[in-house]
């Protein structure tokens, strides 16, 4: 099972997705996890708040490198995007019916909010339903909720 998560510039939310399905399904599920952004600047390092919260859950993010989404090859990949607007962005970009919405997918209401220039609280309120949303979709097995 391979899942894409997206969000706008792939330093912030999507990254932290990634290494957090990466760590939970670890052991547990047979998954690969890769990131990318809608607006991505190929290259980019994660945002150092993102690194910074993810260092204190045991992740690191230093190594990240962000991706443009219209770059990827992805495949059989389910695509889990953060909220609407990455959502319709993906839906118009990629050919696929597997783009679904991250929170709707893993059966967590509401969305996963931009954290960028928001401030450090922001950024661990949006891993702590990162978190959440990883934990459901791997006790699904991987599946729609």
């Amino acid at each position: 099972m391979k899942f894409l998560f997206v969000c706008m510039g792939n330093t912030c939310r999507s990254p932290m997705a990634e290494a957090i399905m990466n760590k939970i399904a670890a052991g547990r599920l047979n998954t690969e996890s890769a990131s990318a952004g809608v607006y991505a600047m190929n290259g980019s390092s994660a945002n150092p708040e993102a690194i910074s919260v993810m260092r204190e859950n045991g992740i690191d993010l230093t190594n990240h490198k962000s991706r443009l989404l219209s770059d990827i090859d992805i495949n059989d990949n389910i695509v889990l995007c953060m909220e609407e607007e990455t959502y319709l962005s993906s839906k118009r970009i990629l050919d696929t019916e597997n783009v679904y919405m991250l929170c709707e997918y893993a059966g967590v209401p509401g969305d996963i909010p931009d954290p960028y220039m928001q401030g450090r609280k922001a950024y661990e309120e949006c891993a702590k339903k990162l978190f959440l949303c990883m934990e459901n979709i791997v006790n699904n097995g991987g599946r729609h909720a």
